[in-house]
């Protein structure tokens, strides 16, 4: 922490802290932007507002960035099979989590959704056993939700409600901007449908490497820290020295994980020999011709593989908080001297939450 307050490369994450403002839940601000979510994620569902028509609303105006699916930082999607939604004394399930999933689901209540739905509807997510692996939090701490104009963007993350200067957001995709895009260089394979309890991270993978002389796949393969903390050095390793770690977009919390995971693995490469000696020889097994590019030290590019199901762009459409996360950790780790860039996979199904593995 020293080190980075005395290099300042903490400068433009603080910054970030103090150009957003917390709204209050009360404020006329957040009761109309709350007003405007409800006629996106419901549509023609959406409950008239009460007062003024949405239209004569200065919030009608804004431009919607993001209007996603994603579970609280306190739920570990590894252990989700499905969700339950709560309304009154009624109930539904889905299993997709996405927002043709939720919506499907919600439109199986009768009637139409005002902004009460957004507390009064709850989610809980379930895992295979039909058990509780989350509390039952209302509608809104599920969504991510992003609109602005030319002065401010709100974010709602977490249930709570949020404005930055859209002047930051336009610098912090600047900033973006300048991580180098290699999906066109790896040519990672689409992750299509190949059945049932075979669309896991894992399965991908090895899928991935299929007809790839240039690809092998880490994956799985247990390596070790000095502290004796199992660290993953990426899923794929890439001829050209690319150390690969993809994971499908679920929001916030996978994408978190993911920056930290590449973090920690090129600095770990490079602080610990024996951990360091012990991925050359798990690359050794794998193929021997891949030596070369687990040796370089630092390692050459640190790839974050992000897995879309829709259009989204990347790094464009993922939410403001993730891209304040993706800035910070690929200035650590250019830092540590490697380079951070992105590559986007294109996933060409809906996929539902996890079955049970045999």
């Amino acid at each position: 922490m020293l080190d980075t307050a005395e290099t300042g490369s903490a400068s433009k994450d603080l910054a970030f802290i103090d150009s957003l403002e917390p709204l209050r839940i009360k404020s006329d601000i957040v009761k109309d932007l709350e007003k405007l979510l409800v006629d996106e994620l419901f549509e023609s569902r959406a409950r008239k507002p009460q007062g003024a028509p949405l239209n004569e609303l200065d919030v009608s105006e804004l431009a919607v960035h993001i209007l996603s699916v994603a579970p609280p930082d306190d739920v570990s999607v590894e252990n989700i099979h499905d969700f339950i939604l709560y309304k009154n004394d009624q109930s539904q399930v889905f299993d997709t989590m996405n927002l043709d999933g939720l919506r499907e689901a919600l439109f199986g209540f009768p009637g139409k959704f005002g902004v009460s739905s957004l507390t009064d509807i709850k989610v809980q997510a379930r895992d295979t056993n039909g058990q509780a692996v989350s509390m039952a939090k209302p509608l809104k701490h599920w969504l991510i939700f992003e609109a602005g104009d030319a002065d401010k963007r709100y974010l709602l993350t977490l249930g709570k409600w949020y404005a930055l200067a859209e002047k930051y957001a336009e610098k912090l995709d600047q900033d973006l901007a300048q991580i180098e895009d290699v999906t066109s260089i790896l040519k990672l394979r689409t992750w299509d449908d190949w059945g049932y309890r075979k669309n896991w991270e894992k399965h991908y993978n090895v899928k991935a490497t299929e007809g790839r002389s240039d690809l092998i796949c880490l994956d799985r393969h247990p390596i070790f820290a000095e502290e004796g903390d199992q660290v993953e050095a990426c899923d794929l390793l890439h001829s050209d020295g690319y150390l690969i770690h993809v994971k499908q977009y679920t929001g916030s919390q996978t994408l978190s994980h993911l920056f930290s995971q590449g973090f920690v693995s090129a600095q770990t490469i490079i602080s610990d020999a024996a951990y360091r000696n012990d991925f050359i020889e798990a690359v050794r097994s794998i193929n021997s011709g891949f030596v070369d590019a687990a040796a370089l030290t630092p390692p050459r590019f640190v790839t974050y593989a992000i897995a879309f199901d829709g259009k989204q762009q990347l790094p464009k459409d993922l939410p403001t908080f993730s891209k304040v996360n993706l800035r910070s950790f690929s200035k650590r780790v250019k830092l540590l001297g490697s380079v951070a860039t992105l590559a986007r996979i294109q996933m060409t199904f809906k996929p539902k939450a996890k079955e049970k593995e045999d």
